[in-house]
């Protein structure tokens, strides 16, 4: 779990950094917790490396918000530098990626010489639900889409993205990359997740200064 909410409490559980996270959970940014902006939120980069051989096939993100988004405020991408609107700088041809812009959320293809030009798979606005909770569960070319609120009193709202014949979401099942850009080559099975900003730049202020406001929380669990 980390806590992204007012600065007084926010912060991370000491086990974020130990035991069995420590071998799958990375914080990107130069401190763990951010705030660009100044606002009431912080913002935060991860990496998650999955382990599909040992049954860590998918990372599920449970995004709870206080407020209505503002700005960039979900980031969700196969590579180090997803910037949103399915950029990514070239780094890697597995450029999928998943964002929440304001109240509307997109899903973008990767982009390359077999899965051809980017495509905005979805682009849903969210409903007004008061204390909305935001959980997106990726996996190897496929992104299930939650929406309900804390108090459960409206109905959840559910949406799944597949792409198994022509691979153009996330790439998780230790595919290598022929532009060996990540990771000099080896198999990757990396996802990188930001919250209130973009992921890049991983190492300094959000890309393009694209932050954002409202996500109080995000619980993490990494699934078979």
């Amino acid at each position: 779990m980390i806590d992204l909410g007012r600065p007084a409490k926010a912060g991370i559980p000491a086990s974020c950094s130990t035991g069995a996270w420590k071998r799958h959970l990375t914080f990107e940014q130069p401190a763990a917790l951010s705030n660009a902006n100044g606002d009431a939120y912080q913002e935060t980069v991860i990496s998650l490396d999955l382990d599909p051989a040992k049954g860590c096939n998918c990372a599920v993100f449970r995004i709870h918000y206080d407020t209505r988004p503002r700005g960039f405020t979900v980031d969700i991408g196969d590579s180090p530098t997803s910037d949103g609107f399915g950029g990514d700088a070239g780094t890697t041809v597995f450029s999928a990626e998943a964002q929440v812009l304001e109240d509307t959320l997109s899903v973008f293809t990767a982009e390359g010489p077999r899965a051809g030009p980017i495509e905005d798979l979805i682009r849903s606005r969210l409903p007004s639900i008061d204390r909305m909770v935001l959980e997106l569960r990726v996996c190897d070319q496929s992104i299930a889409l939650e929406v309900s609120s804390e108090s459960k009193r409206e109905p959840a709202v559910r949406t799944l993205l597949q792409t198994p014949r022509t691979a153009r979401l996330f790439a998780l099942r230790g595919e290598r990359d022929p532009q060996a850009t990540l990771r000099s080559g080896e198999a990757d099975t990396v996802i990188y997740a930001a919250f209130n900003r973009v992921i890049a730049s991983l190492k300094g202020a959000p890309e393009k200064h694209r932050v954002g406001s409202g996500v109080r929380r995000v619980e993490v669990f990494l699934t078979p």
